[in-house]
C-alpha cells in the first residue's frame, strides 16, 4: 500500500469549448436567436501520487472517476422575441454516453470492480432534455415568467449501488443528481416587479 504525506498528485484536462450565437431579425419588433454551447473532452488524466500510474476518465464514470465525464455535451437554445412583448424559447440539453470505469482495461480503474465486469451498469446512455420557457411583459415594470424543464419527463439513470458501489461521495442515492434531472418534469412561474 502506498502512503504519502504530500499532496502532489495531478489532474490534467484538455478539450475544446465551442460557442456560437446567431440572430435573425424577422421585422422591426421580432427576431429569432439561436445560442449553442458545446464541450468536447479530449482527456481527463489523473494521478493520485508521484510514481503511481495515471488513468484517463474521459468518457467514463464510476467508483474511481466519479461523476460522468462524457466526451461530448452541448446546449442549444432557440428563442423568439415576438412582436407582442413576449419571448418564447426552447432549450435542448445533450449529455453524451459514458462507460463504467471499473469495466475498462486500466488496472487502476478495474480494481474498483474487483475484476468483475458489471453488465447492468456498463454504460450510461445518451440523455436529451428539452425545456420550454416564456417571458411576458405585462406592463412597463412587470414581467411574468413561466416554463417547463425536462418537458418529456425523462428519468435519470438508475444505478445498482447495492451490489456494486458505483455512487460514492460524488453521487446522491442511486444516480448523479448534479448532472441529470432527478425531479422529472418541473413547471415554474414567477412575477417580477421592478421600479
Amino acid at each position: 500500500m502506498f502512503g504519502s504525506n504530500q499532496n502532489t498528485g495531478f489532474q490534467h484536462v484538455a478539450g475544446i469549448d465551442l460557442g456560437a450565437t446567431y440572430r435573425l431579425k424577422l421585422n422591426d419588433t421580432s427576431r429569432v436567436t439561436a445560442a449553442f454551447m458545446g464541450t468536447w473532452l479530449q482527456y481527463q488524466k489523473n494521478q493520485a501520487a508521484p510514481g503511481q500510474a495515471s488513468y484517463d476518465c474521459a468518457g467514463l464514470y464510476g467508483p474511481t472517476c466519479g461523476v460522468p465525464a462524457p466526451t461530448w455535451r452541448h446546449s442549444l437554445r432557440v428563442s423568439w422575441e415576438t412582436p407582442w412583448s413576449a419571448m418564447l424559447s426552447v432549450n435542448w440539453r445533450y449529455i453524451g454516453k459514458t462507460g463504467l470505469d471499473a469495466n475498462t482495461d486500466n488496472r487502476i480503474l478495474a480494481a474498483a470492480g474487483g475484476g468483475k465486469y458489471n453488465i447492468a451498469d456498463s454504460h450510461l446512455p445518451v440523455f436529451n432534455y428539452f425545456d420550454l420557457a416564456a417571458n411576458v411583459t405585462l406592463q412597463e415594470h412587470v414581467t411574468l415568467r413561466f416554463g417547463i424543464n425536462n418537458l418529456f419527463d425523462k428519468d435519470p439513470p438508475i444505478l445498482d449501488n447495492y451490489n456494486f458501489p458505483i455512487i460514492t461521495a460524488v453521487g446522491n442515492g442511486n444516480t448523479y443528481s448534479g448532472l441529470y434531472s432527478t425531479l422529472g418534469r418541473v413547471a415554474f412561474v414567477g412575477l417580477s416587479v421592478a421600479y
